[in-house]
């Protein structure tokens, strides 16, 4: 009797354990690069992004990157290293969704902060894979116009500024 106990319970884990794991999949979204490709005045842009997160279970977040009071600047964009700007771990059928802005940051109080661009990533684990879908409004457009890639090109067509950014999707 314990022993066909232990034995279904067993199996009972196992199952449980390779149903919830297996298909876990640990997404990273890296931004590669950000440029400026055109700029009509002569003054000097901040730039920082805010990522507001949904959850599979429809929970948001919130984060700002760089972490204020920092901010990108056409000085410190010389020196831009590829960073992580967001990471987790998408479990079977999870479906996450990340909406970027991208903020150019103004003189307080003066003038607010004019947003610039916004690019949503959805991802989606369908049965072991990573499934994503982009889509950039306001002044940006996607560069490939094939929404599904991992590696996707941004311009902000912005009338005084353009910037160029460079965003991937890998996944483990």
């Amino acid at each position: 009797m314990a022993r066909g106990f232990h034995q279904t319970l067993f199996r009972s884990l196992f199952l449980m354990a390779t149903t919830s794991f297996c298909c876990a999949l640990e997404a990273t979204l890296m931004l590669d690069s950000l440029d400026i490709k055109e700029q009509v005045s002569g003054l000097s842009s901040e730039i920082y992004f805010n990522l507001v997160e949904r959850d599979a279970q429809g929970e948001l977040s919130h984060k700002t990157h760089p972490l204020f009071p920092y901010s990108y600047t056409k000085a410190n964009l010389t020196h831009f290293q590829p960073t992580v700007f967001w990471k987790d771990v998408l479990k079977k059928s999870d479906h996450i969704e990340l909406n970027i802005s991208m903020i150019e940051r103004e003189l307080p109080p003066w003038m607010q902060d004019e947003l610039l661009a916004t690019i949503k990533v959805s991802l989606k684990e369908h049965e072991g894979q990573l499934i994503t879908l982009w889509d950039a409004q306001n002044y940006g457009v996607l560069e490939n116009n094939d929404a599904t890639l991992m590696k996707q090109t941004i311009l902000i067509k912005h009338p005084e500024i353009q910037y160029r950014v460079v965003m991937h999707v890998e996944s483990k």
